[in-house]
């Protein structure tokens, strides 16, 4: 059985709380603490976190503060802002495709584009084409005519397969091999125990016995299998079994390992069971283990994320929900092109501060 995991101390949310309290009338800052800290999610909630917050609303002017008297209270379009943003669900903005010489060529929800990056090709209207720079709500790419996307058109929108699922399929995965080494058919497990029907049961086996005679290893809870593939550039295929969210942060410290050395990640591509990274030289695999002992993957991994279009992707949404950033001000509606320019110098500012 899955365990239920509920999020906690979620700053935007506890942002849009406050402005919130702040409507209702002046607050001091210690009492508004206590209130926050009640709610289950937010009571570990970190003192300093909370104040971060706090100061973050003054300077985006949602708020007012006296650190004096340790009190704060609403500005004057705090209430028109809240009543008109409340809510946790992210935006989604289209981007306009453009080619070299100005054609626009359709448009891309901001989730695909968030997996893109300048070399990527995609299909757009039965046409590839090869992204060239990604700026506000534009994307401008030249033809690729006779390429291969590297990119999915689709992916499913479900969530990552999760940690408990994870293991059992590993233990699975564990069991159904010692079989095949031992020489031992493994259709007893697929038919007797899963319930699998003969056909199935019968290519599930086939293939874990080609499998087996080729590498003789399969994931398990102590081992991560990287194979190297024949191609014309460096391609590595990563299969772990540990979910798509797993995947996704181990894909993203591999690349970022790669730019670290000055090497270029042409293709990165996810799914349940793994990664495949495409390159332009090879990268030595035992810097990876290497970077976990001496305690840097978790630099790696924030450098490389901190310019990814998915960082900025989710840091408009956190923007939005936080209402540093609000989608609507009263009646009118904010503009795309104007919430995404907007998101992009309130993250310029406080990472340089």
């Amino acid at each position: 059985m899955d365990i239920l995991k509920f999020p906690e101390n979620c700053l935007d949310v506890l942002a849009q709380f406050l402005i919130g309290l702040s409507i209702i009338k002046e607050w001091d800052i210690d009492e508004a603490y206590v209130l926050a800290t009640a709610s289950w999610p937010y009571r570990n909630l970190p003192y300093d976190d909370y104040i971060e917050v706090l100061d973050l609303l003054e300077d985006e002017r949602r708020i007012w503060i006296e650190w004096e008297d340790n009190k704060f209270g609403k500005r004057g379009f705090a209430q028109m802002i809240y009543y008109t943003n409340i809510g946790t669900i992210a935006p989604n903005n289209n981007y306009l495709v453009f080619t070299s010489d100005g054609t626009m060529v359709g448009q891309l929800s901001s989730s695909f584009v968030s997996s893109l990056r300048n070399g990527d090709v995609f299909l757009l209207g039965g046409s590839t084409y090869r992204v060239s720079s990604i700026r506000g709500t534009r994307v401008n790419v030249t033809p690729a005519t006779g390429f291969r996307p590297t990119i999915p058109s689709w992916t499913g929108e479900a969530n990552s397969r999760t940690h408990e699922l994870s293991q059992e399929v590993l233990e699975l995965l564990e069991e159904v091999a010692t079989y095949t080494r031992l020489e031992k058919d493994p259709m007893t497990i697929f038919t007797g125990v899963l319930g699998l029907n003969r056909p199935v049961a019968h290519a599930v086996s086939g293939f874990f016995q080609e499998h087996v005679a080729t590498t003789f290893q399969v994931p398990s809870n102590d081992l991560i299998l990287v194979e190297q593939v024949e191609a014309p550039l460096p391609t590595y295929i990563v299969t772990t079994c540990r979910g798509r969210a797993f995947n996704l942060a181990l894909g993203h410290l591999f690349a970022g390992i790669a730019t670290n050395d000055n090497i270029i990640v042409h293709e990165l591509s996810f799914d349940e069971n793994g990664f495949m990274i495409k390159l332009s030289h090879e990268v030595e695999i035992a810097l990876i283990p290497e970077i976990f002992k001496q305690g840097n993957s978790k630099d790696v991994l924030q450098k490389h994320m901190m310019e990814s279009q998915l960082f900025a992707k989710r840091f408009r949404e956190i923007s939005s929900r936080s209402m540093l950033n609000p989608r609507r001000i009263g009646a009118e509606e904010v503009s795309p092109k104007q919430f995404q320019q907007r998101a992009e110098q309130i993250m310029q500012k406080h990472r340089q501060m």
